[in-house]
């Protein structure tokens, strides 16, 4: 039997997360951090679990009562023959295994950090039948290669050497000029802090996303890097994200369909299909240019993003700094069989799992349209659609060249 500490969630609610912010946000000298901690401990205090390995399953102590007390009723059934005993037995079989699957799914629904993050995942893959412990493998020049230190230095020379073709940082190097000193730093109030908490989702887990993407596992681009984020830091980003949204309203463009409340896949679709209607109801041909975007949200440029906010509205210096704070000075490293390669630098890149990255990337891609010239234009996320119209064949080639 493993025992293990989690946060319990069972008994959060948003008038109890409401109440101890508003107590202890009013005590003189109690800063926003010590509030937290505060009302963290309040709403979801530390509770032991336990993990049978021969059973694969998370155990608590009411399910063990009743599988004694199941296994009491089976065993004077087979001593008396009582068909009331026998029928007891297996109600209570499946409220334990209506107990055992939703206990499984709390665990793995988990928000809290627990003392050891490597025990909790370890035993939640256990749970979930997925094995991390064989070698791994990797293609390289025609060979399956097994040692740690070659491919490590293949999946980080990969994943670096693929942004920084894509970026061309020689002939375009990332130029921030000279940034004002911050004279008027942000200052977060208290409103601020509940209203964040408020909007975190208590029911969501952030835990390691799953590096292969598609495609054979020994092949080197069918993998993913991931973004190590502090969970700590979503409440910073949201309270961030409320200044930026009212600061740079609109700038992502009317045609973005992606990480915009309203809109979605379907909402983009038909945008598309309402474009194409209109140019064949008027007697006219219709052309669609599908263009993905690779690497989209690692090539995110600092400088260019600052200019177009720039160039569009006006945002604080205080908000100027912060975003610079977020999308610089961070590292990249690659982790092969408990092996580590030395960190290097990502000089561009915007950060995929956090609160900031799709709004900055909409921002980004906002003046996406008028860059490429299209007359028609949608986009959901870093996929977008160009419909060409023309009176024929010839005129649509002619568009289409000029915009490519």
């Amino acid at each position: 039997m493993v025992k293990t500490k989690v946060r319990d969630w069972r008994k959060y609610t948003k008038e109890r997360l409401i109440k101890w912010t508003t107590k202890y946000s009013q005590i003189q000298g109690v800063g926003p951090l010590d509030v937290i901690i505060q009302v963290l401990e309040k709403l979801a205090p530390y509770r032991v679990i336990r993990f049978r390995d021969n059973m694969g399953q998370l155990v608590n102590t009411r399910i063990e009562k009743k599988k004694k007390r199941r296994n009491r009723l089976f065993i004077r059934y087979k001593k008396t023959g009582n068909i009331d005993d026998l029928k007891s037995s297996k109600a209570i079989s499946k409220e334990i295994k209506k107990l055992v699957k939703k206990e499984k799914e709390r665990s793995v629904k988990l928000k809290a950090e627990t003392p050891n993050v490597k025990t909790i995942w370890n035993m939640v893959n256990k749970i979930l039948g997925k094995s991390y412990g064989k070698s791994t493998k990797l293609m390289i020049n025609g060979n399956i290669e097994v040692d740690p230190l070659t491919i490590r230095k293949n999946f980080r020379d990969f994943f670096i050497g693929k942004v920084l073709k894509l970026a061309n940082l020689e002939s375009k190097p990332i130029m921030l000029g000279s940034i004002e000193e911050n004279q008027n730093p942000l200052v977060f109030t208290m409103d601020e802090l509940r209203d964040a908490l408020r909007k975190l989702k208590n029911k969501k887990c952030y835990g390691v996303d799953n590096l292969h993407k598609k495609g054979d596992k020994l092949e080197v681009e069918n993998y993913r890097p991931i973004s190590n984020l502090v969970s700590f830091s979503k409440i910073y980003e949201k309270i961030i994200l409320s200044r930026l949204e009212l600061e740079t309203k609109g700038l992502e463009g009317p045609w973005q369909h992606g990480f915009r409340n309203g809109h979605s896949t379907v909402t983009a679709a038909l945008e598309l299909q309402s474009i194409i209607s209109h140019i064949v109801d008027r007697g006219k041909m219709a052309y669609v240019y599908s263009v993905d975007l690779s690497a989209a949200f690692d090539l995110l440029r600092v400088d260019t993003l600052l200019e177009m906010i720039s160039s569009r509205t006006t945002i604080s210096s205080g908000l100027k700094h912060i975003l610079i704070d977020f999308l610089t000075e961070r590292k990249m490293l690659v982790e092969v069989e408990n092996i580590r390669t030395d960190a290097i630098d990502l000089p561009i890149g915007c950060v995929q799992g956090s609160i900031l990255g799709p709004r900055l990337f909409t921002i980004y891609c906002g003046g996406l349209k008028d860059a490429i010239g299209a007359e028609n234009f949608v986009c959901y996320a870093d996929d977008s659609y160009i419909v060409i119209e023309g009176s024929g064949v010839d005129e649509i080639k002619t568009k289409t060249e000029l915009i490519s």
